[in-house]
């Protein structure tokens, strides 16, 4: 299985980063995840330094939708963003089945 990596747009610093994560199984059915999917923003050189927190659990404040999770992470200069540059997200989750996936999203900073 093949990860793509999902352009989700311009992003202003100092505001967030507001994507959805959607969890399907094999056949593409929504489906929850074992539990909150995680992500690690990778920076320029793609280095996970960019996101001082590093890891971050996907919100679920979508608990009524099957399979959707959000994410909302605030881009600040002091975490290491910079305008006029490109970052990438892995976000990492295991299905029922123990199948482990990966989601891949990028955004630019203006």
């Amino acid at each position: 299985m093949s990860t793509k990596s999902t352009y989700v747009g311009p992003v202003d610093l100092g505001s967030s980063l507001v994507s959805l994560v959607l969890v399907t199984d094999n056949n593409g059915a929504p489906t929850n995840a074992n539990a909150a999917p995680t992500y690690i923003v990778y920076g320029v050189n793609f280095d996970s330094s960019t996101d001082a927190d590093g890891t971050t659990h996907v919100n679920n404040d979508l608990a009524a939708i099957t399979g959707a999770y959000g994410i909302n992470q605030t881009i600040r200069a002091t975490s290491g963003f910079a305008a006029g540059n490109t970052y990438a997200a892995l976000v990492r989750y295991d299905l029922q089945d123990g199948s482990d996936r990966r989601q891949a999203i990028h955004f630019r900073v203006v």
